[in-house]
């Protein structure tokens, strides 16, 4: 049974990290933070250094992001499904073993 949580979690999570990710590569919409980006605007990321960013590579930096997640996302699913294929097939051999 428990085997079955871990399934439906990894399932779950793999699905809404891989669908957000997908949304990110294909938003046409370039953000910066939570603000919404023009062309020839600026994007300044502050953190232990301070980052500059043209349109051109924010537009970039949120597509590579969105892959990455979606990457990711696809093979948590993918691995789900892999171990409740593993699940079901010891599940089955531990039946017959017993009949």
């Amino acid at each position: 049974m428990r085997a079955a949580w871990w399934i439906v979690v990894g399932l779950l999570i793999g699905s809404v990290v891989a669908v957000d990710g997908y949304g990110k590569l294909t938003e046409s919409k370039v953000s910066c933070g939570y603000s919404t980006m023009e062309r020839g605007d600026r994007c300044q990321e502050i953190g232990s250094t301070v980052k500059v960013r043209s349109y051109r590579d924010q537009r970039s930096s949120n597509q590579l992001e969105g892959l990455i997640e979606t990457l990711i996302g696809s093979f948590v699913v993918l691995g789900s499904l892999g171990y409740s294929i593993v699940v079901i097939a010891r599940v089955r051999e531990l039946r017959r073993e017993s009949s």
